[in-house]
């Protein structure tokens, strides 16, 4: 068992003291911007919508209210509720949860004092995802992939182009799906998608070759070999 059951996740809290025994199982941990701090609430959702964020754990209705207004201000509901809803484990008191479910986005609930146990135990088990490609064996966790047993860290573009490869079963992602997975609302090109795949590959090292790509239809993840 991993002593840091975290390792490669990133996750945004509300409290110093549970950010703290976060890190100390291995995360990384952003502390969620007061109502007042503008700035900081439009990083926040800048960090959710491009893949930065495995987990949400908010103790207050009123910090993801903030976040959720702020969005919304900035005309950017739409993709910050699609990544919350996609991509990022929710995990929130019970005074949020009418408010999230009326948004479409799935909540696992805990009591304020349960918030960092409750990561504990469902981030790991919601959000790592295996796959045997080739001869290789890849674990997507967060921001790293262990690859045949050696973690690799990854940026957020390319830990979200692994994940939709992995999430395709082996079917063919164009560049335009894979845009819109791993990119959201932010203004990029197929030559993005490109230069994130090759980089992709450089970091896997050999396991690399197991993106391959299908020309003039987009990309996949190698079949398993046996």
């Amino acid at each position: 068992m991993d002593e840091l059951p975290l390792r490669g996740f990133t996750v945004c809290v509300s409290s110093p003291v549970s950010g703290a025994a976060l890190k100390d199982s291995g995360a990384r941990v952003a502390l969620a911007p007061t109502s007042q701090d503008l700035r900081g609430t439009r990083r926040v959702i800048d960090q959710v919508i491009t893949s930065q964020i495995d987990c949400m754990a908010l103790a207050s209705r009123g910090l993801m209210t903030g976040l959720i207004t702020s969005a919304g201000s900035d005309a950017r509901l739409e993709a910050f509720v699609t990544a919350l809803r996609d991509d990022v484990l929710v995990v929130c008191t019970e005074s949020q949860v009418e408010q999230l479910m009326m948004l479409g986005i799935p909540t696992v609930v805990a009591a304020p004092a349960d918030l960092v146990a409750t990561v504990l135990r469902e981030l790991p088990a919601r959000r790592t995802f295996a796959v045997r490609a080739a001869v290789h064996e890849l674990e997507l966790r967060g921001h790293s992939v262990l690859v045949d047993g050696r973690t690799v860290q990854l940026t957020g573009r390319q830990a979200g182009v692994l994940s939709a490869l992995i999430a395709s079963g082996g079917r063919v992602l164009s560049r335009a799906e894979l845009l819109k997975r791993a990119w959201r609302d932010e203004p990029a090109d197929e030559h993005a998608v490109e230069m994130t795949v090759a980089r992709l590959r450089t970091a896997l090292g050999p396991a690399g070759t197991v993106v391959q790509t299908v020309v003039k239809r987009g990309y996949r993840l190698a079949a398993p070999v046996q």
